[in-house]
Formats: structure tokens, sequence, C-alpha cells
């Protein structure tokens, strides 16, 4: 017999402010915080993403602590609270929602590698500051290789990066207007390149990062430099199929290859364990920070690229990170600057991780209606897993929603309705965590179920390890079930970033499961009706693999996300980026982090700095390259379709 369910007993938030938390909010706050980089009560303040109602000013709260670039009457705003401030923000009248931001902590931290060099000091002076230019190409990553010389000025003596912004507290000067993290200039840049110059004036590249404290780019290749070398690099590595030739370096003529560059330097907690909330807080001050970047510099278009994903949230354009982008959006627009976003698809279009409902592949008993959904947990996972459901809410509809909860091997928990929030075995360190939430903080337009499961490997002894193996849902209503749809949050870490988190999935038990694995899979951040979301597509000219291959001619790739969105608002990405040659030509060849240095990467994280640039230079091909009939490809693709310069 399974323990009894306990209740979430709230430890810091009070009155209104409980019945106004979001669930990961109150997750975090019943458990002290034991996931997260913070655990309270040692930590006196932590990120929250809020949302005000509309035409309403900020408050000032006590406590509450907002940088200094939030200076408009913008209704989207990122904060650090005390627990009193968050009680007090979440109570407030003018407040519409208010989402926890902080980062999840794995059960061991990440180890820095860094290798002694010796620092030679060249005579040469530094260039002095780079003249702005009209375009400002802005990237959000992690890992800016400064010194590449494709990344150089024309005359090769300075970087065309004109900022960098890394969102880690460390020695160097904050932004003045972001009031956190460290900040360098071209002129700082250009100053570490001329002290790593030997006699013949070439720049020791590894020196001048150890100088820089740069340690994401020290190994040989990093996330960022591949997307700065797609979205501005002054050469192209074209990797596409040549027999008995090497690879060709291809000159990028265009404005890209001239344009400064801002990159945004990601904090490295977010590296380890993905945790969507905590990114787009970051992100959002990352794009501030660059629209300020802009102004300063007088530039007229600002293009950004964002490559990384989200496989949770609303899906129906409502999240608190996709209407603030929006709005930043068209706020920059209404002062008279081009400012673009592009977004990627995501690759969680064949990883098992959404499954919609849909009462005709469902067993109906003789009371009610009822779904089942299998949830496949890994040995050796040290970061918690979250699935969420979104419920569509109608006047009377699912008003009787009950969820059970079967931990692998195990009979099913008791049912649990609306308004729950408890944990298994114990409130203190448990193993599973649901509440069911009708506050529609995280999404506007539908209620939310959220399941956490801790780690199936701890070392932390406040935590107690899940059983790994099938954990089996069971949805139960007197009404259809169909239209509910079920996300599983990643648990990878991001390129470069050591092991922590094995990736749960769902069972596909079915050929109907199979088959839906696919739709409705598009990036969390990137379902907006007016996002510029790029996919990565299969060149027309790859060897067809028969009908059952993943790897289609003219197709989307598999791997990449797909719509429609939950609302039906959006159908796909706006476009899609010709990347895959072939099975044994993946991805797309890039800069890595020395001059030297290439390599391939995979995924529509190739696919969004390349698109990018192409918007920038122009380079759309024919609308009319991809079929309009295919069953698998329409919610995939958009209107036109990318593919680089011979």
């Amino acid at each position: 017999m399974n323990p009894p369910w306990m209740p979430l007993t709230p430890r810091i938030l009070a009155g209104p402010a409980v019945d106004r938390a979001d669930p990961y909010l109150r997750m975090a706050d019943a458990t002290q915080f034991v996931d997260h980089l913070a655990p309270w009560p040692d930590a006196p303040n932590f990120p929250v993403s809020v949302e005000l109602q509309s035409g309403a000013r900020r408050p000032v709260i006590a406590g509450m602590a907002v940088p200094p670039v939030f200076d408009d009457d913008s209704a989207f705003f990122t904060a650090r609270v005390t627990p009193a401030a968050l009680n007090t923000l979440l109570g407030h009248a003018d407040v519409k929602r208010a989402q926890l931001a902080e980062g999840i902590l794995p059960q061991r931290p990440r180890q820095d590698h860094r290798t002694p060099w010796p620092s030679p000091a060249g005579p040469a002076a530094p260039p002095g500051n780079r003249p702005p230019t009209a375009l400002l190409l802005g990237v959000i990553d992690a890992g800016c290789p400064f010194a590449h010389q494709d990344l150089r000025t024309p005359d090769g003596l300075g970087t065309r990066v004109v900022r960098l912004w890394d969102q880690d507290d460390g020695p160097g000067a904050p932004p003045a207007r972001m009031g956190y993290g460290q900040e360098r200039t071209d002129g700082e840049l250009n100053q570490l390149m001329a002290e790593a110059r030997d006699s013949q004036g070439r720049v020791d590249e590894h020196a001048c990062y150890l100088r820089a404290g740069a340690d994401l780019v020290l190994p040989r290749a990093s996330h960022g430099a591949h997307a700065l070398g797609l979205l501005a690099a002054l050469r192209r590595y074209d990797g596409r199929p040549r027999p008995g030739l090497a690879t060709p370096v291809v000159d990028c003529p265009g404005d890209a290859a001239l344009a400064d560059i801002a990159f945004v330097q990601l904090p490295r907690k977010l590296l380890n364990a993905a945790f969507p909330p905590a990114v787009e807080h970051q992100v959002l001050n990352g794009l501030r920070y660059l629209l300020d970047t802009g102004r300063q510099r007088g530039a007229s278009r600002i293009m950004v690229s964002f490559a990384f994903e989200s496989w949770v949230g609303p899906h129906d354009g409502s999240s608190w990170f996709e209407q603030a982008v929006q709005d930043l959006v068209q706020r920059a627009r209404a002062a008279g600057i081009d400012f673009q976003v592009v977004l990627v698809a995501g690759n969680g279009g064949n990883r098992g991780v959404h499954r919609r409902l849909d009462d005709a592949a469902q067993p109906l008993p003789a009371t009610g209606r009822e779904a089942t959904a299998h949830w496949r947990v890994q040995p050796d996972n040290q970061v918690p897993t979250y699935v969420e459901l979104w419920v569509p809410r109608a006047a009377g509809v699912l008003d009787d929603l009950t969820i059970e909860v079967a931990p692998p091997g195990q009979p099913p928990l008791p049912p649990l309705g609306w308004g729950d929030a408890a944990a298994w075995p114990d409130a203190t360190a448990p193993a599973l965590c649901v509440v069911l939430d009708r506050t529609r903080v995280l999404g506007t337009q539908a209620d939310m179920v959220l399941l956490r499961i801790s780690p199936t490997r701890v070392f932390d002894p406040r935590q107690r390890g899940a059983p790994h193996g099938e954990w089996v849902i069971r949805l139960t209503a007197s009404t259809s079930l169909a239209g509910i749809d079920l996300y599983i949050g990643r648990a990878t870490g991001n390129f470069g970033s050591q092991r922590r988190g094995r990736q749960t999935a769902l069972s596909r038990r079915s050929d109907a499961e199979r088959r839906q694995d696919r739709h409705g899979t598009l990036n969390g951040y990137g379902n907006h009706a007016a996002a510029t979301v790029a996919t990565a597509c299969v060149a027309a000219t790859t060897v067809y693999r028969g009908p059952r291959s993943p790897t289609q001619p003219r197709h989307a790739a598999p791997y990449a996300g797909a719509g429609p969105s939950r609302d039906g608002g959006r159908q796909g990405p706006s476009f899609g980026v010709v990347v895959e040659h072939g099975p044994y030509h993946p991805g797309m060849i890039g800069i890595g982090n020395r001059s030297a240095t290439t390599f391939r990467l995979v995924g529509t994280s190739v696919a969004g700095p390349l698109g990018a640039r192409m918007l920038v230079d122009g380079d759309a091909a024919d609308p009319g390259s991809y079929p309009a009939g295919d069953p698998d490809t329409p919610r995939e693709v958009g209107a036109f379709t990318f593919a680089p310069r011979p």
C-alpha cells in the first residue's frame, strides 16, 4: 500500500499570494527550494518575471529590485524579490502574473577545467573603438570567441564584437543599465587581443581568452561560436557533399559580414540544467540590453538570434516570455528601430516529449472517459523532471477532471482534483509533487496540471530519489478529454555542459501514438502568431532513403519541432533553412573557438542564426520549393525557404 498524499504546505507564501503563485513557485516554496540554486532560507532574494495589468504602472515595493534598463512603462519586467516583497507583489492589484525564474541546481555542480598557458604580451597598441554601423547583430548564447579571425574588422586588427555582456558576476564591471554581470566593450576586447600578440602580430587566441577569463571558449568548440559564425562570420564553410573535393571556404558578401556584433553570454548555471522560466528571465534582460546597445550606437536595425528551446509551456502564444518579446519588438519599432528576434523550431520533433489526448484512440469505460499516458523515467538522472498537462477550459468542461499517478511497479496513488497541491510520499523530501492549477500564471488560455519527479539519483541528504521506470498517468472526467496536451520538460544539459540529466519520454505503445509524436512539438518560445521562427530542412538533392526513412528530400528535418500551436493560431515555423544534405553530412560546418577549428552542428539551432543572416542579406529561395500536399510537411514549413548560396 502506497503512503498517502501529503499537502504542499506554503512556507514563505501567505494570504492571496498562495492562490496567485505559479505551480513551480508553489512546489519550490513547499520544498524549501531544494531543486534550485538558491535554497531557502539561505537565499535573501530570488528572481521573478512579472507582467502588469494593461495600462498599469510598475509598483514600487520594498525589497524588489528591477534592472534600470526597464525605465519605461512596459507591462513586462524582471526583478529580484525578497520573500516579503514577493507576497506584496503577488497580492498587488496591478500585477497580472509573476512567475519564479530561479535556475535548477544539478546534483553535482559543474567542474571547470582550465589549462595553464603562457600569455605573451605583444608591443602592438590596440585600435580605437569601432565606429558604429547601422546594423547590429545580436546573439544570446554561450561562448563568444571574439578574437576569431572571421569575427574581426576588415583590417584584421580588432574585433567586430562591440559589446560582450557576461550575465555571470565576476571581476569586470556590470553594465550600468543592467546592474549585474560583467561587460566588455570593443576597446577592452581589442586591448586583450593586443596583449596576446606575438612579435609578428599574430594573436594567441588561447592566451587572449585566458586573460579574459572566458572559460567557455577555452575548449575546442562552443554553441555560441557556431551561432556567431553562421550569423556574422566573414566566411562560410561549405560542407555539402562534393565527391573528390575538400570542404571549400567561401567568402560571405553582404551586410552581415561587416556589421557590429553584440553578444549576451547566458549564466553558466543555466547550461547544466534547462529550466525554461530561468532562461526566459535572463533572455528578456538580454534582449533589453541589445536594444539599449543599439540605441546608444545609433543602429537603425537590430537582428537577434536566440537558438535555445523549451519543450514545455502553453504552446498558444500566451506565455510571459512570448508576450514580453512581442511587446518589446513593437515598442522598438514604434521608436523607429527595426528590431527582430529569430527563434528556432526546437529539436523535440522525434523525442517523444508531447502527446495530445484523443478520445478516438482511448478506451471509453462504462462511466466517464479516461486516458492513460506512460512516462518513462531514466535511471541516473540528476535533475528534477517536469511534466505539464494543458487543459482547455470552457464553462462546465472538465471541472471534474481527476488525475491518478502510479509509480513504477506500484498501485496508483489516490486521485487528485482541481485545487489540489500534494507531494508523495512526504512533503519534506518528496519523490513526486503534483499541482492542479487554475490561476493561469504560466499561460492565460488554459488550465495546467504540473508534475515534478525528483532526480532518480541524489547526493543531497535533503532529497529523496524517485524510482526510475515507467510511471503511469491516468486522467478521468465525465466529459471528453480531447484537446489536452501533455509536454515533458528537458532534462539534458546544453551544448558543452557536463551531463547531469537523462531525458524522460513518453512510451509510444501504439502506431497512433507514434504518428502523433511530431505535431504540436514547436518550440515553447515560438508559438506566438507574430514570432519569427526558423526550422531545419532537408535539401532536395538528398539521396532518397525509402518511405520509412526519417530523412526525406525537401522535407523538414526529422528532429525539427512542428506545429500547430494549441490554439491553432500558428501552423508552423515562419521559414525553413536547408541545413541537412543527407545522413552522412548532417547539419552545417561552422567556426569553433579557434580560427583554425571548425565542427559540424546538427539541429534547428543551426537554422536560426543562418536564417537570421539570410533575412539580413536577402537570400530568400523559391517559395514553391517545398511540397504543400505531403501530410508531414504543411505544419512544419512556412511560406518560403532558404538555401545557402553555392
